[in-house]
């Protein structure tokens, strides 16, 4: 296994695909202070290793499509305190083993299958504020 160094607090956008089949990358982990605003589409796509994201930087205000989509290990994401983030795209945690997400009262949208194909099903922190939120994913347990 492997991982990177923290992605530096100045980059602004992780580009598509940039990570993309990054097979063996343990974790994800950004310097403190970070100005990143976009993790693109397909950005950790089917890094199928990655077993956490250690504090996504509040200054992000969109997650992609498929953007840790097929990510199968993936249990663990946490959010800064005060994320900015306003959408979720489409499949951007499917295929993933996370159990729990914080949901902001910033987030405006979360695209439909945002959580796609799940193994087990999760727990939303929806905070106090967000008077609502429409979310669709499917869930075999359920079934």
């Amino acid at each position: 296994m492997s991982n990177i160094s923290p992605i530096p607090k100045t980059v602004k956008t992780i580009g598509k695909s940039a990570f993309q089949y990054c097979e063996y990358l343990e974790s994800i982990e950004f310097e403190k202070n970070s100005c990143l605003e976009v993790i693109d589409d397909l950005a950790f796509d089917s890094c199928q290793y990655t077993q956490s994201i250690s504090e996504i930087p509040k200054s992000v205000k969109k997650i992609g499509k498929s953007a840790f989509g097929g990510c199968d290990q993936l249990k663990s994401i946490s959010f800064q305190k005060g994320a900015e983030i306003e959408y979720i795209g489409k499949d951007a945690f499917s295929y993933t083993s996370i159990l729990t997400i914080p949901i902001s009262e910033k987030v405006k949208g979360l695209s439909e299958n945002f959580l796609l194909k799940r193994s087990c099903c999760m727990n939303f922190e929806i905070s106090p504020k967000k008077e609502s939120i429409y979310i669709l994913f499917w869930c075999p347990s359920l079934y």
